[in-house]
């Protein structure tokens, strides 16, 4: 049995510097379309779905550094707050 294996090596992608895909014999979408093309499709929606992880992560992070930061200025008023009431 042949396996047809497509290599890309121009990815157009930070993440991948080379992709290999090995076709599945079984798949009929390859009889009506161009291999390379539907690979790279795949590779596209690849670094689409990576890039949404990554944007969503810096999201957390910036939330969180958010949250840290309104505490932290929270405590510094109380303290602020508590030095003051006791030197009346």
């Amino acid at each position: 049995m042949n396996k047809q294996i497509i290599e890309i090596k121009c990815t157009n992608s930070e993440y991948f510097e080379r992709a290999l895909l090995f076709v599945n014999s079984n798949c009929e979408l390859f009889s009506e379309n161009d291999p390379h093309i539907v690979a790279g499709e795949y590779l596209q929606k690849l670094t689409d779905e990576m890039e949404g992880v990554e944007r969503d992560e810096k999201n957390f992070h910036d939330k969180t550094l958010r949250s840290l930061l309104t505490v932290l200025f929270g405590a510094i008023v109380t303290s602020v707050l508590v030095v003051v009431l006791i030197a009346l």
